[in-house]
């Protein structure tokens, strides 16, 4: 039986369909310049692409890496296609699949390199402004001594913390509240301590946000600000020291503790009694 001759309306070309075999060939040569383009390569450019648009975000560009490999793989299949002797055309997109892909995964090794130290940066940050515990406290006579319980001791005495500064809070004094202060209106008494705190960390300390509290007779009281009652701003020099008042109003004279906490999260909270 004679073959049957077609024609393929994309190339032009002539080819023959055997009948027995129901193979096909053609007729004729490819024309010059008429591949089809590289599939793989149109598609690895478009992952690879995908891939570099996700390679900035944390968490996410581990995604892209993934898309970086899926589209290397396809480059590699372009570049193979579009050779010289190859069936495939365009062998630009084959190139830039590969380009892209490079600097996708050099992106996200550099960004997750970049976040990673962050991280560690903000852990070391905390570690070393975290609360610092006492580690003893040194009576009047400067003989150290344990505290009977972590960060409670009594009035007078000296708090040393773990990197050497210290902390010592007088025991409360009557005071007379000024006529145009702030808190503690309605309280029966009023009482102040003297703390001094001196800074042996190395560094200077900034004690802007320190702040404190104080009870008696099992009731909250109520801090008083005033001219003369107000928690230290200035940065203290290592090897300085700081002294200033805290006022407040409480229910009675009885069972008073006070309790100090220097700067945001530098120096663990320590009670007086």
């Amino acid at each position: 039986m004679a073959e049957q001759i077609y024609t393929d309306p994309t190339s032009g070309r002539h080819y023959a369909i055997d009948q027995s075999t129901g193979e096909a060939h053609w007729l004729d040569a490819a024309p010059a310049g008429h591949k089809p383009k590289t599939v793989s390569g149109i598609v690895g450019l478009i992952v690879a692409v995908v891939g570099l648009s996700l390679s900035w975000v944390p968490i996410i560009n581990n995604f892209a890496l993934i898309f970086a490999l899926i589209s290397g793989f396809l480059g590699v299949i372009a570049i193979i296609a579009t050779r010289a002797t190859g069936k495939r055309s365009a062998r630009w997109t084959a190139v830039a699949t590969l380009v892209v892909t490079t600097l996708t995964i050099v992106v996200v090794l550099a960004s997750q390199a970049l976040y990673s130290k962050a991280i560690n940066d903000v852990s070391k940050a905390i570690k070393t402004t975290g609360p610092i515990d006492p580690t003893g406290v040194a009576g009047s006579s400067g003989k150290g001594r344990s505290s009977d319980a972590q960060g409670v001791t009594k009035f007078g005495s000296m708090v040393t913390f773990k990197d050497r500064s210290t902390l010592t809070c007088s025991r409360p004094v009557t005071f007379k509240r000024a006529e145009y202060a702030a808190g503690g209106e309605e309280a029966n008494v009023f009482l102040k301590s003297r703390c001094t705190f001196t800074n042996r960390s190395g560094q200077t300390f900034k004690p802007a946000l320190s702040s404190g509290s104080m009870s008696a007779g099992g009731v909250e009281g109520e801090p008083v600000f005033q001219k003369g009652l107000d928690a230290p701003d200035n940065p203290v020099l290592n090897g300085r020291s700081v002294t200033w008042w805290m006022g407040y109003g409480v229910a009675s004279t009885a069972d008073v503790q006070l309790t100090v906490r220097m700067g945001f999260l530098d120096y663990a909270e320590t009670t007086f009694t």
